[in-house]
């Protein structure tokens, strides 16, 4: 509900608001549902971050957009040399 209370401005004989009430409910249930899925993404990159970074199996991630390649740092080298990182 927006409302605007206005009232006659005696120097000016113009009306101006002299009071603005805004319904702001909705709004304030919308930051909240921001915040939690803010807070759920967060939680759910955490988990998947230790899951990749403990992970024994060799997994790679790469971008083809910038050819970015990510590599699970717990798993030895699989590149047949037998060294570790």
């Amino acid at each position: 509900m927006d409302a605007i209370v206005r009232v006659l401005d005696r120097d000016m004989g113009r009306a101006v608001p002299d009071c603005i009430r805004k319904e702001i409910t909705e709004v304030k249930a919308a930051q909240e549902r921001m915040a939690e899925a803010r807070e759920a993404l967060r939680v759910s990159e955490k988990r998947y971050r230790i899951a990749f970074e403990t992970s024994l199996d060799a997994i790679n991630i790469s971008r083809l957009q910038d050819g970015r390649l990510s590599t699970a740092k717990s798993i030895p080298r699989h590149d047949g040399s037998g060294a570790k990182r």
